[in-house]
């Protein structure tokens, strides 16, 4: 069941940052170890190297749509250009 998509639009062309998910880890919940994930529930995403990556290349980005399980808990809003 996919829970997270982000769709990234780059304002020039031939550009991609590439490799995204290597920006992104999962803190388990206490209590909760790896091989024991069972639920949406039992982790956070942590996005914060994501945003940093998007932050850093801001001027190449003209849009960022996200679709987001609503049960997924992130670490953080994941960025958005203005």
């Amino acid at each position: 069941m996919p829970r997270l998509l982000l769709k990234i639009d780059y304002g020039q062309p031939q550009f991609f940052i590439g490799d995204l998910v290597e920006r992104l880890k999962l803190n388990f919940d206490k209590g909760v170890k790896e091989d024991a994930l069972a639920d949406v529930d039992d982790y956070t995403l942590d996005v914060s190297q994501l945003n940093k990556v998007l932050q850093d290349h801001k001027e190449k980005i003209a849009g960022i749509t996200i679709i987001q399980d609503e049960r997924l808990k992130l670490s953080e809003p994941i960025y958005q250009p203005k």
